[in-house]
């Protein structure tokens, strides 16, 4: 009798969305997702809106293929959050994105479909992919329901009761910062970044609000540093993407600093740029587990409401401060007052150690073992 041999997987596919009013952090993650699975010789797809900001062009010099969604009219980007904070996030109704993607999952004959986008639900699930096709949603919110295999949320303070009756009882879930999705390199130099902890002094200051930062947080930061009393070998690093609107300002801001401050744009390798710094000032989001992972201490800003959770669950481990909503005038007196904190040694390593028990950058690996049963054991 001939053996039975089990197909060869050969592709998958990615529905996730980048643009200036999102923000590039579903993409990024989905990218490290897409990066360990290419590894394995599998073919990744990333299916993208043609929104301003949409990463295309980082998405292609990391070697996967793109397609472009037709570019929204300017009457469906008028509309966007209309009938709610996420409604019209994917440029056009659920119907037609996923009528569009599925023309593209047809084509690509995927045998993964992988979704990371707050616009998409159960109903886009069920429209877009084939039948008998496995279904793997990302999700940060616990507002809606998936029609998924697999869903994960890795974000602190996420229970799976937060997805009872979103997702069928079958679904495997996957909760918490156990399940990260970070480059390899943050779990390479956690070793070395954690020893290097023991004896660290407020020397280095990261400031990364995000790749995008749409509302200029890092001006408002770099304007509390101007004037902040930091011991005098300070030095400063500041980091933004490609397409942030507001990095000139920020640059030239920079240049005017008491402080030795570095301007940082695209940078390819925030794992040793966090390794080596003291304090990070940032935004909530994906790159709060890779400080983590790194002993990290965070100065944590909330800069979009979905956050709060995830900020008050981080500050509640003793990992740094938070401080507060971008919104509230009185976060920037919470960061003069964690900054003379963070002059303490003891401070910052008591800081440093509780971050490091929140993430040990080892989620990539364990999320794939689901997605790829057949391949990863």
């Amino acid at each position: 009798m001939d053996e039975l041999v089990t197909p060869r997987l050969q592709s998958v596919v990615f529905r996730c969305d980048a643009a200036l009013f999102i923000g590039n952090g579903h993409v990024m993650r989905c990218l490290t997702l897409a990066d360990a699975i290419a590894a394995m010789g599998i073919k990744c797809t990333f299916i993208c809106r043609e929104f301003e900001g949409h990463l295309g062009p980082t998405i292609t010099q990391r070697g996967h293929d793109l397609r472009l969604l037709p570019k929204p009219t300017s009457e469906a980007m008028a509309r966007i959050g209309d009938d709610g904070p996420y409604t019209g996030w994917l440029g056009t109704s659920v119907e037609q994105d996923a009528a569009q993607t599925a023309t593209i999952i047809k084509k690509t004959g995927a045998d993964r479909v992988i979704t990371d986008h707050y616009a998409i639900n159960a109903d886009w699930h069920s429209m877009a992919a084939p039948t008998g096709i496995p279904i793997f949603a990302i999700d940060d919110l616990a507002n809606r329901t998936h029609a998924c295999d697999v869903l994960l949320d890795q974000n602190l303070g996420r229970k799976e009761e937060d997805y009872a009756g979103l997702v069928d009882p079958s679904t495997i879930s996957l909760i918490g910062p156990k399940y990260a999705l970070l480059k390899p390199e943050f779990a390479e130099k956690r070793a070395s970044s954690l020893l290097r902890r023991r004896s660290s002094t407020l020397r280095k200051i990261l400031v990364s609000m995000g790749g995008v930062d749409a509302d200029d947080a890092t001006s408002k930061v770099i304007n509390t540093l101007n004037h902040a009393e930091l011991p005098i070998e300070t030095e400063i690093t500041i980091v933004l993407g490609p397409s942030a609107p507001h990095k000139e300002a920020v640059r030239q801001r920079a240049a005017t600093m008491p402080y030795p401050t570095e301007f940082k744009e695209n940078v390819s390798d925030m794992a040793s740029l966090m390794a080596s710094a003291d304090l990070a000032i940032g935004a909530m989001g994906s790159t709060a587990w890779e400080r983590c992972c790194l002993g990290l201490p965070i100065l944590a800003l909330v800069v979009a409401d979905n956050q709060n959770s995830a900020a008050a669950a981080l500050e509640a481990t003793g990992a740094g401060l938070l401080l507060g909503n971008l919104s509230d005038p009185e976060w920037t007196g919470k960061l003069e007052a964690g900054l003379e904190q963070a002059k303490v040694p003891e401070t910052l390593e008591c800081w440093s150690l509780r971050a490091a028990n929140v993430c040990d950058g080892k989620g990539s690996q364990r999320v794939l073992a689901h997605i790829l049963p057949e391949l990863v054991q």
